[in-house]
């Protein structure tokens, strides 16, 4: 992923890595796609749980670095795609 930073009168073109981010990540849920299917809380049940309503909670809406290859996993597990990463 790229994107540009404006230095002066030109455009940069920065490639995002690991190394450099933007910002905390924040995890968002499209409640109208979400079917709490629990894919995302066996990947990362330190931020999603599926309760005994059969609902999703979002436990960590701003998870730590730490977390993030089990956010990345839950959001990749996702069957109906509702789980997204915003840097």
């Amino acid at each position: 992923m790229a994107f540009a930073v404006e230095v002066g009168s030109a455009r940069m073109w920065l490639w995002w890595n690991r190394i450099c981010m933007l910002g905390p990540m924040r995890v968002v849920v499209d409640w109208e796609l979400c079917e709490s299917n629990a894919l995302c809380m066996a990947a990362a049940p330190e931020v999603f749980e599926v309760r005994d309503d059969d609902l999703l909670y979002l436990l960590d809406e701003e998870p730590g670095e730490e977390l993030r290859a089990k956010v990345e996993q839950a959001v990749r597990s996702c069957p109906k795609a509702a789980l997204t990463i915003i840097e």
